[in-house]
């Protein structure tokens, strides 16, 4: 009987963990569902929880096509040559239609791997 009772000992500790991070970083009040309005990136999901994509919104300040990396406030995030998309009104444009002082929303890839990269552009009017 004691395998048994270490073994729910541990499943429960390990649904405590699980449970604690998410309910922690999980915002609340009138902007919890605008967090890219905030300029923030939503927590890495636990186990359990579809990834998505959490856009964030920014103007170009310069784009280096040839290092695969765009200026955002003066910061250089690279993104992934071979998973970008760049929408405009709902189509594939491509990266050559990225200009500065362009505004844009972007996506990260989902996960915790560091750096990380952008994965989708959307353009805006």
């Amino acid at each position: 009987m004691r395998p048994l009772r270490s073994a729910a000992l541990l499943c429960g500790l390990l649904a405590a963990a699980a449970i604690g991070p998410a309910a922690a970083t999980t915002p609340v009040g009138p902007d919890a569902a605008r967090p890219h309005e905030r300029g923030g990136v939503a927590a890495a999901p636990t186990a359990g929880q579809a990834e998505t994509l959490e856009l964030i919104r920014a103007t170009i300040d310069a784009v280096h096509v040839e290092r695969a990396e765009l200026v955002v406030r003066g910061q250089a995030i690279p993104w992934d040559p071979a998973r970008i998309r760049v929408l405009r009104d709902r189509r594939s444009v491509g990266v050559g239609a990225l200009q500065p002082r362009q505004a844009i929303r972007f996506a990260y890839e989902p996960g915790t791997q560091q750096p990380r990269r952008i994965v989708l552009i959307v353009v805006e009017h």
